[in-house]
């Protein structure tokens, strides 16, 4: 044993620590919370996001892939990953959940965000309507090669169906259409194919 008064034998801290008596500073994150965050009572709505952030993170991989095999590289793939990380860090406070979004229009967390806004700014005018009718127009999926084309035929055929219904509106013959389109591409993974 050693003659020295501040020595501890092996496994025993000094009594001499200079320690601090307070909580050292870093050692929890500090995070700055923006928005009104998600109510964590709504377990429906919480599976809903859960879901959809499943069917983002595994297109995203197949656009990545499909990325990879053209040998894309830069804006895109920074992007890509970014949504693949979207909401990926979620904080509580104060009984609601609130973390960050990637805001790019693949991923359909924010897309949903994004309809929700858009919906909110047309529900005025919508409220004034009498009978409204959600519709849906959908195609059969195409490779990429044939993305473009499928989309000008679709923007053709809904102004052909405008414009009939226009005409014969103008004869008396027919409704007045009045409607808000909005056009959406998909992209499946697995079979490296988009529906529009």
């Amino acid at each position: 044993m050693s003659n020295n008064p501040h020595s501890t034998p092996r496994g025993q801290g000094s009594f001499n620590t200079l320690a601090q008596n307070r909580t050292k500073p870093g050692d929890k994150p500090v995070a700055i919370l923006l928005g009104k965050g998600s109510e964590l009572s709504e377990k429906l709505v919480l599976k809903g996001r859960a879901k959809r952030k499943v069917i983002t993170q595994a297109m995203v991989l197949g656009l990545i892939d499909a990325n990879n095999i053209k040998g894309l590289t830069g804006d895109w793939r920074k992007s890509y990953w970014n949504t693949y990380h979207c909401q990926g860090r979620i904080f509580t406070a104060e009984g609601k959940l609130h973390g960050t979004y990637c805001k790019n229009r693949f991923c359909t967390l924010c897309c949903n965000i994004r309809k929700a806004v858009i919906i909110n700014q047309y529900l005025p005018v919508l409220n004034t309507w009498t009978e409204a009718h959600f519709v849906t127009l959908t195609i059969k999926a195409v490779r990429a090669k044939a993305l473009h084309a499928a989309l000008r035929s679709i923007l053709r055929c809904f102004h052909w169906i405008t414009d009939k219904h226009r005409k014969r509106y103008k004869r008396g013959k027919g409704i007045e259409l009045k409607g808000i389109k909005s056009l959406e591409c998909n992209f499946n993974h697995e079979r490296k194919t988009s529906v529009g």
